[in-house]
This record gives structure tokens, C-alpha cells and sequence, in this order.
């Protein structure tokens, strides 16, 4: 059997079922709860440097090690 056929056979076995609505409103959405995302990733932007208490900073001294405070 060649491939056409095979792929022929296998389309007229297959039912077409009806989507519940228009492809393009498949589109629309994705896009929409991507915009969603977009916008709650971009409410938390730098937030983690609100919450670094100013006298840590970043935690390197002079000599770049790591200070520890008990």
C-alpha cells in the first residue's frame, strides 16, 4: 500500500467533528491569557530588591567573601 493511500484511508476513517467555535477564537484567547501573564510578571518586576534590607546589600565585603552576622 503507498503512502497516499495510507493517508487516504485514514482520512475517510477519521470523523470530522465541528470545533465549538471559530479557529480564530482559539487564537484570541491564547492571546489574551498570554497578555494576562505578561501583565502579572510585570507587577513583580524588581520586586525582589524591595525586600534586601539596605544594610546587606549585596553581601560581599572587601575582600568579595561572604560576611556572616550572628
Amino acid at each position: 500500500m503507498s503512502m497516499n493511500a495510507l493517508v487516504a484511508l485514514v482520512a475517510e476513517e477519521g470523523g470530522h467533528e465541528a470545533l465549538p467555535m471559530p479557529p480564530l477564537s482559539y487564537g484570541l484567547i491564547a492571546l489574551v491569557l498570554f497578555a494576562l501573564l505578561l501583565g502579572v510578571t510585570w507587577t513583580f518586576r524588581n520586586n525582589h530588591q524591595k525586600h534586601v534590607p539596605p544594610a546587606e546589600g549585596h553581601g560581599h565585603g572587601e575582600s568579595g567573601a561572604v560576611e556572616r552576622h550572628h
